[in-house]
């Protein structure tokens, strides 16, 4: 069953991990040191997860708690941009449309910052990129466009024009990563991983999806029969397991920075298609083409947000061709 989680404990949570201890967090928010320990003792229960290491010394979190946190703090930062504008749009005149975006990203104010500057009058919601579903909201009208990814490369010229009036595009051939704990011996190394280093490493994995087609594809190709000691659908579950030790796993390039997990380059990586589809409702008010310089002008800022994927992107070029702005007459 699925827990219930307050936001008040989750914020208190990032207190401790703040302050670095439960009279600290209890002085930030206002609240008796009792309340501090009951949240989180509650919070333990309810995920049956460990979350807070107390000596006589010191307080820190386990890297389940650090996972949660990071959480937190990616979606206070997010809940801050939406209300001021939600603010925004009470001050100023309505918005003549309304566009639902799925994404599979959770940088997602600035996303929406880069969309708006096709249509600046509209009103931007999102929801969570979900594989198989998504496309098929495009087709109901419940979402408008849609920040995928699938493991087969759109065909040439780059673009398909779907049943349902919608255009597909592709942004880029993203390379995958391999996600290690940050005690591993592979954390702190300079040179990408060569797929020999891993061949007998424990594995955590999807259950299907594109991300299990490129893991399936690259052992094979790798010449090593994996040792998989988890599998599931829950992307959670898996980096929980990898700050834990409990095995590596392929996943995206590094964003926010997480204390338990490192992301490490591959020598060979597989590259998974990172798309954009536009609904037709969506294009009948703007150029597709506009809506996918868009989302690339967004993903040349992520990849800015990140030293070590800046860094990467610098010594690859190949991979990052595609986000090169369009020349126009």
């Amino acid at each position: 069953m699925e827990a219930r989680v307050r936001w008040s404990e989750l914020e208190t949570l990032n207190a401790i991990a703040e302050t670095g201890s439960f009279t600290g967090a209890a002085h930030r928010l206002g609240v008796s040191r009792p309340l501090v320990s009951k949240r989180v003792q509650q919070l333990e229960e309810q995920l049956g997860l460990p979350l807070v290491q107390r000596t006589t010394r010191s307080t820190r979190l386990t890297p389940q708690g650090e996972i949660l946190t990071s959480a937190f703090t990616q979606m206070a930062a997010t809940w801050r941009d939406a209300y001021r504008a939600a603010t925004r749009l009470t001050q100023s005149s309505p918005r003549s449309q309304r566009y639902v975006v799925a994404t599979y990203n959770l940088l997602i104010p600035p996303l929406i910052r880069h969309l708006a500057t096709c249509l600046p009058t509209a009103e931007w919601t999102t929801e969570p990129f979900v594989e198989g579903e998504s496309e098929a909201k495009l087709h109901t009208g419940e979402v408008d466009l849609v920040l995928g990814y699938r493991a087969t490369p759109v065909g040439p010229p780059g673009y398909e024009k779907l049943d349902c009036g919608a255009i597909l595009q592709q942004v880029l051939a993203e390379p995958v990563w391999l996600a290690v704990a940050a005690h591993h011996p592979l954390a702190g190394g300079k040179n990408p991983v060569d797929w020999a280093q891993v061949r007998d490493e424990p594995w955590l994995v999807r259950t299907q999806g594109a991300l299990r087609v490129l893991f399936d594809s690259a052992v094979e190709a790798a010449g090593f029969t994996p040792k998989i000691v988890l599998e599931t659908d829950l992307n959670e579950e898996i980096k929980t397991a990898v700050a834990h030790g409990t095995g590596i796993a392929l996943g995206s390039p590094p964003g926010r920075h997480m204390e338990a997990i490192r992301m490490r380059p591959l020598a060979s990586p597989p590259t998974r298609t990172i798309y954009v589809i536009c609904g037709s409702r969506l294009a009948k008010q703007t150029d597709p083409a506009h809506v996918l310089e868009a989302v690339k002008s967004w993903y040349r800022t992520f990849i800015d947000g990140s030293a070590q994927y800046r860094d990467y992107a610098d010594r690859n070029p190949r991979y990052f061709l595609p986000l090169m702005p369009a020349q126009r007459s």
